[in-house]
């Protein structure tokens, strides 16, 4: 019975290991520190072994996968509902801010959003578009982060923002 439990933990670690994500750029073994140090892209068997070895023996992976760094990359679900949480918590001084194109939470959700190089563009951005952002009728935090994202998509801050 020891033995199958054994067997179990290791083909899960080696599930894992094998399935964090090859694209990219990065070599085989997927995403990781492994793959940060041995970034040799031939992808030979020395090289794919040594950054799958290092992945499994950290256990970074998961890190990596849920914080989109060590070469992870990709909206993550954390990614997503920091953005849901914000704009519930700020939601008031959001509305304020984004009017006059200015202030300090809007310059951090400027950053939440993923427009830290486009933050002047994306305050002018939402100032120019508060109407249809928040109503006179009223909305929601979620609406209105739809209504955002959805502008963004069709505008010049498309390619300046990471959503």
């Amino acid at each position: 019975m020891r033995y199958k439990a054994a067997l179990l933990v290791v083909a899960m670690f080696a599930t894992g290991t094998a399935f964090a994500g090859t694209g990219g750029g990065q070599n085989m073994s997927g995403c990781g520190l492994g793959s940060m140090l041995f970034t040799d892209n031939n992808n030979t068997k020395g090289v794919q072994s040594t950054a799958a070895t290092t992945n499994g023996t950290f256990y970074n992976q998961l890190f990596g996968i849920t914080s989109g760094t060590l070469g992870c990359t990709g909206d993550t679900w954390w990614t997503m509902k920091d953005k849901d949480v914000f704009v519930a918590v700020n939601f008031r001084n959001l509305s304020k801010e984004l009017s006059a194109g200015e202030g300090e939470v809007a310059v951090a959700f400027a950053e939440v959003m993923g427009c830290g190089e486009a933050v002047p563009q994306f305050l002018n951005f939402t100032k120019s578009n508060y109407g249809a952002l928040f109503p006179e009728d009223g909305t929601t935090p979620a609406k209105m982060l739809e209504t955002l994202e959805g502008r963004i998509v069709g505008s010049e801050l498309s390619g300046a923002c990471t959503l």
